[in-house]
């Protein structure tokens, strides 16, 4: 997929809307139709890069927060679908890491960047890569 092509999630499927030619009005336009969060864009040069509710997730956890925090901070109600669809993943591939892993139900628990697997996040939302 190209740097100029952005991913639409409708219902279950992603799709491409670059060949929708007006494809960020109209992706927006949709979004306010269908009633759902619209897509927040970086701008960065001449291109841009869509911000996901992952990367908001991993540049908000540079320090430990705890789950309700991260809730609350992406604007989302059920914390239950949430942490299926955003966290779990994240957890499960290393990028993010519980501060008590050997009480993952703890009313303390809190979440952190995993920065030992040597990512490094930039203020822009990338990220490098260690090799």
């Amino acid at each position: 997929m190209g740097e100029d092509e952005v991913l639409y999630r409708g219902g279950k499927s992603y799709y491409s809307i670059e060949s929708w030619g007006t494809g960020i009005q109209r992706m927006f336009s949709s979004c306010r139709e269908y009633g759902i969060r619209e897509p927040e864009l970086l701008e960065i040069g001449d291109s841009f890069r869509r911000m996901t509710p992952q990367d908001k997730i991993l540049v908000f956890c540079e320090v430990p927060r705890s789950k309700n925090e991260i809730v609350t901070y992406l604007g989302y109600k059920d914390s239950r679908h949430f942490t299926k669809e955003f966290m779990k993943p994240l957890l499960e591939t290393g990028k993010l890491v519980m501060t008590i892993p050997d009480k993952p139900n703890s009313k303390n628990q809190k979440y952190v960047l995993n920065k030992l697997k040597g990512e490094h996040l930039h203020s822009d939302g990338f990220y490098s890569y260690d090799k």
